[in-house]
């Protein structure tokens, strides 16, 4: 594990920077928009088409530049895979959507940079950069007052800011979707109070449904592969007592909306925000524990609970 030294000095913003840099150089080979003005606003995926790259590079943008994206077709199905280091970091206090606002989920390492960001604040994490990063889903552009007050918040000129934007029925938000499949049990932890600092390393995998036409069932049909088809390897640095105390709870099926799709779950509640938070983690969990050489295993996958494949 890395130690308390170089976690402080490193910036993930700048990292996640380094990862939208071919975006901003080549935006025409990804299919992707550079809109300028003060703030830099990279369309991949609401009035331009994005790719399976774009998809890729804002992932790990998302990520704060500490994770890594990749694709795999196995029997004519392709899967989505993710490496992860610094999970605690990489997802929770960057990649979770920790910003609600109307229209729009906000996720990425600027979160690092707002004061009052409540889980940075509880696990102790945040930077200063002359750069903030941020991968927003929406259907629609962001308006500049929305912009010039998370520039404030952040600390930054607007010039410093970068926002991402794609909506879930494009390449590039059926990728993005995806890749949350190792911060969807991350987050799980935290709100089972594991410490989520003795997570080091994660993979994860995922089958990729159909980019569909529609926002509402293209959310919903990313969820459910996450949900009955993801699998997620951990490797901790901990106590099996601790492992233990968590492993049975970590699995969806301990949600009493196990079973349904993922479109039946939202349409009971309207609102991502307000479904049962236990439903939100993968099919399949493996750790391994460095410490005492243990390995704890729950889960198997269920594609045929995944309710929507092939075309829209």
């Amino acid at each position: 594990m890395k130690g308390v030294e170089e976690v402080v000095m490193m910036n993930i913003n700048k990292l996640a920077f380094k990862s939208i840099y071919p975006l901003l150089e080549d935006p025409e080979v990804y299919r992707v928009g550079v809109i300028e003005d003060r703030t830099t606003i990279i369309d991949c995926g609401v009035e331009h088409k994005g790719s399976i790259l774009s998809g890729k590079y804002y992932s790990e943008a998302s990520m704060g530049g500490l994770g890594e994206v990749g694709f795999d077709i196995k029997e004519g199905v392709s899967f989505l895979k993710v490496e992860v280091e610094l999970p605690w970091i990489a997802t929770l206090c960057s990649q979770l959507s920790g910003i609600v606002s109307k229209n729009m989920l906000i996720s990425g390492p600027g979160r690092a940079l707002i004061q009052d960001d409540s889980i940075c604040k509880k696990l102790c994490f945040s930077e200063k950069s002359e750069v903030g990063v941020f991968t927003v889903e929406t259907s629609y552009f962001p308006k500049k007052t929305f912009l010039r007050e998370l520039a404030k918040r952040c600390s930054l000129y607007p010039e410093g800011l970068y926002m991402l934007i794609s909506r879930p029925s494009s390449i590039t938000g059926t990728i993005q979707i995806l890749a949350r499949v190792v911060e969807a049990v991350m987050y799980r932890l935290y709100t089972l109070n594991f410490n989520v600092k003795e997570v080091i390393s994660a993979l994860g995998e995922v089958p990729m449904p159909a980019v569909l036409n529609d926002d509402e069932m293209a959310l919903c049909i990313s969820n459910s592969s996450i949900i009955y088809g993801g699998s997620v390897h951990l490797w901790v640095d901990s106590d099996d007592d601790d492992v233990n105390r968590v492993l049975k709870d970590l699995h969806p099926s301990s949600s009493k909306q196990y079973g349904k799709s993922f479109y039946e779950i939202f349409q009971e509640s309207k609102d991502i925000c307000k479904i049962d938070p236990s439903i939100f983690s993968p099919s399949k969990i493996r750790i391994d524990n460095i410490k005492t050489g243990s390995s704890f295993e729950i889960g198997e996958l269920r594609y045929d609970l995944i309710e929507r494949w092939g075309k829209s």
